[in-house]
């Protein structure tokens, strides 16, 4: 009887690191179900990396091999980060793939990561995924010198509420008030209010320009649309959940993804995977940006 062929080292330590040769099998298959091209970009959770300049050049260094006329499917995973980025980073994804760009949601894609996808011409989600609200967090000093992010609209709110308080108080004593208006800095509030808009504004041109170009809605009405990703208020907190039903309540361009399919298996496994180099507390690496062709990451 031959003997079964045993494991080779090579192969075993590719297993154990995880190294691009583990996934490149996984990201071939994906390739050849979807007939498209494939990136996947990765951000540490576990770390909360963010991202950030220079990230859409890392896109665009693998971009740049991928064939013509395949369009592009990024899978993205990330807690988000500089919206300036997210709205690069769409406008590199765009022209290689020749406007037809898709995003998969394997885990969750949040904040700024939510607006890369807004910026597809479609969104491929299981009930497990998740995107988040795109409100921008301010970070704030605390008294012990550390920092802690904050929403810039309940930093505004917080302003403006106390600035009314003190203005209509009928009480003479108003130096409670204006001990407390002295924590903030008057250009600070303008420059949070700028950010606010510039998040907004972001989002609604994405979509405008993508999945809701033919819609026939303007600003304001897409606006009203996403409601859940722009108003604190209904999220109550930052990061919040969005799930895949109340994306399509949205009117957004979504196509779920079946948990028992075996496209979501190939996602699924190639997600795990992907995601261990850049949780695992044996790594350094915070950032994973992979094709079928090329590998990079960064620590």
């Amino acid at each position: 009887m031959a003997r079964k062929r045993e494991v080779s080292q090579g192969t075993m330590l590719s297993e154990i690191n995880q190294t691009h040769d583990v996934r490149r099998p996984l990201l071939e298959k994906l390739e050849s179900t979807l007939n498209r091209n494939i990136l996947t970009f990765f951000t540490s959770t576990r770390r909360g990396t963010a991202i950030q300049n220079p990230d859409n050049d890392m896109i665009e260094g693998m971009a740049q091999s991928m064939p013509k006329g395949k369009g592009l499917t990024l899978v993205l995973s990330s807690l988000g980060g500089d919206p300036l980025e997210a709205e690069r980073i769409v406008n590199t994804c765009r022209a290689y793939a020749e406007e037809d760009f898709e995003v998969i949601v394997p885990r969750l894609a949040k904040s700024a990561a939510t607006m890369v996808c807004f910026g597809a011409q479609r969104i491929h989600m299981s009930k497990t995924s998740e995107l988040g609200p795109i409100d921008p967090q301010i970070p704030v000093a605390r008294r012990d010198g550390t920092y802690q992010l904050r929403g810039a609209y309940y930093l505004i709110k917080a302003y403006e509420e106390l600035f009314e308080r003190a203005t209509k108080s009928q009480d003479p004593r108003i130096e409670p008030y204006l001990q407390q208006l002295e924590r903030f800095d008057e250009g600070d509030i303008v420059a949070w209010k700028e950010v606010v808009r510039l998040s907004g504004d972001i989002a609604v041109k994405l979509l405008l320009s993508g999945m809701l170009k033919d819609k026939g809605d303007d600003e304001s009405a897409v606006m009203k649309r996403i409601e859940p990703f722009t108003n604190p208020e209904q999220k109550k907190t930052h990061g919040r959940p969005i799930y895949v039903q109340e994306v399509k309540n949205c009117g957004l361009v979504v196509e779920e993804i079946g948990l028992e399919t075996d496209l979501w298996a190939l996602v699924w496994n190639l997600y795990l995977r992907s995601d261990w180099i850049v949780n695992s507390p044996a790594n350094t690496v915070t950032k994973l940006c992979e094709s079928v062709r090329d590998s990079y990451y960064s620590n």
